[in-house]
C-alpha cells in the first residue's frame, strides 16, 4: 500500500522508513482484525500511504482521498517529541498518526453520503463552519475550554472531522491494547460489548498509568472517558459492526 517511500541515499532515511512500516503494519492489523474495509468497494477509494520528507516545501501528514501522508518528521524522535511539548500533547507517536488518518479515511468510506445525519447528532455538521474556517480559528484561539466533558483531546475540538478521527484513533488504541492483554491470558478472551471493553481498558490504564510512572514515563492511557465520549466510541464501533 505504500506509494512513495523517503529517499533512501540518505543514510538516516532507511531506518525512519523502517520505523513507518512498522507503525503502519501494527495499526492495519488492528484494522482488518475490527473488519473494517481496507480495500476498494463500492466507493471506489484505495487506500494507500505516501511517506515524504521535506524538500522543497514543508510536507504535512494528512489524508486526502484514500491517500494518507506521514511526513518524515514524525519519524524523527527529537522532532516528535519537540512537537508533542509545543502543542501540549499527552502522547505523539507514529502509530497514534496512523490510527487518526485512517480514521479519515474510514470517515470517507463509511460515513460521507452513508450515515451523515447520525454523525452530525453526534459530532456536529462538518459542513459549517468549513474545515478551513475552523481551522483559522483553532490556530487564533486554540482549544474551546472544559473540552475533556465532550472531547476524547483538544484537537478533536478542531472540526467534526478531527473529533471523529481522534475517537476512531482511541478506539483502536483501546482494542489493540486489550488484544495483545487478552494474547498474554491477562483478560478474559471474550468481551463482547463495547461497556465491558471500556470497563477493562480503565482498568488496565490505571495500572499501566502506575507502571508507566514508576518508570517516569507518559501515561498509557491519558484520556478521559466521559458519557459524549463513549457514546462517540459506540458509533465507531456501530460501523465496524454494519
Amino acid at each position: 500500500m505504500t506509494v512513495l517511500i523517503p529517499d533512501l541515499t540518505i543514510p538516516e532515511n532507511r531506518q525512519r522508513w523502517r520505523e513507518l512500516e512498522n507503525a503502519k503494519r501494527r495499526v492495519l492489523y488492528t484494522v482488518r482484525k475490527l473488519g473494517y474495509p481496507l480495500q476498494p468497494g463500492d466507493s471506489n477509494i484505495a487506500l494507500s500511504f505516501t511517506f515524504e520528507a521535506d524538500v522543497v516545501t514543508r510536507v504535512q501528514t494528512g489524508h486526502s482521498a484514500g491517500r494518507i501522508t506521514i511526513s518524515l518528521r514524525e519519524a524523527d524522535t527529537v522532532e516528535r517529541e519537540r512537537t508533542r511539548v509545543q502543542f501540549g500533547e499527552p502522547q505523539r507517536t507514529l502509530v497514534g498518526h496512523f490510527r487518526h488518518e485512517l480514521g479519515h479515511y474510514i470517515w470517507d468510506r463509511l460515513v460521507r453520503g452513508r450515515d451523515e445525519n447520525r454523525f452530525r447528532q453526534l459530532f456536529g455538521d462538518e459542513r459549517s463552519p468549513t474545515y478551513e474556517e475552523s481551522l483559522a480559528r483553532h490556530h487564533s484561539h486554540g482549544r474551546i475550554g472544559n473540552w475533556q466533558g465532550s472531547f476524547i483531546s483538544a484537537y478533536a475540538t478542531m472540526h467534526p472531522w478531527e473529533d471523529f478521527a481522534e475517537t476512531f484513533g482511541a478506539y483502536l488504541d483501546m482494542v489493540s491494547v486489550i488484544h495483545t492483554a487478552q494474547r498474554f491470558d491477562l483478560v478474559d478472551d471474550t468481551l463482547p460489548s463495547l461497556d465491558k471493553m471500556l470497563k477493562e481498558y480503565q482498568r488496565i490504564g490505571l495500572i499501566a498509568n502506575e507502571w508507566n510512572r514508576d518508570m517516569g514515563l507518559l501515561d498509557l492511557v491519558p484520556e478521559i472517558f466521559s458519557p459524549r465520549v463513549v457514546e462517540k466510541m459506540k458509533y465507531v464501533d456501530s460501523l465496524r459492526q454494519r
